[in-house]
């Protein structure tokens, strides 16, 4: 990731955040400042979604890892769509406990390479 990466990773994050707060309690933030480029829940499984993840991923081949919980059903579905696409049977998938957080389900996460 370089300093021209960073307007974009901020906007993943606060997309990331945002889809959390249905299953983490709340929103992200005490004024509950939300980010307004997630997909509508009418513009879902109309290949948007899948269409960012390749480019984004294409303009940055290597290691991914993204971490998602099992509650969250459409991006459990999602993201092991995303990793059977892109990187075939080459992907993992993992539970670890979320940092300083015991009182939340661990987050799965799944990994994969691109060339």
């Amino acid at each position: 990731m370089n300093a021209a990466d960073r307007p974009i990773v901020e906007r993943l994050w606060l997309m990331f955040r945002h889809d959390m707060a249905e299953f983490q309690g709340g929103p992200p933030s005490p004024d509950a400042t939300y980010h307004s480029d997630r997909l509508r829940p009418d513009q879902r499984r109309a290949g948007i979604g899948m269409g960012v993840v390749r480019e984004v991923i294409s303009r940055h081949p290597g290691p991914w890892k993204v971490a998602f919980q099992d509650s969250n059903a459409a991006a459990v579905a999602f993201w092991r769509r995303v990793a059977a696409e892109i990187a075939g049977d080459s992907w993992t998938e993992e539970r670890r406990p979320v940092p300083d957080r015991p009182d939340i389900p661990p987050d799965v996460w799944i990994s994969f390479t691109t060339a």
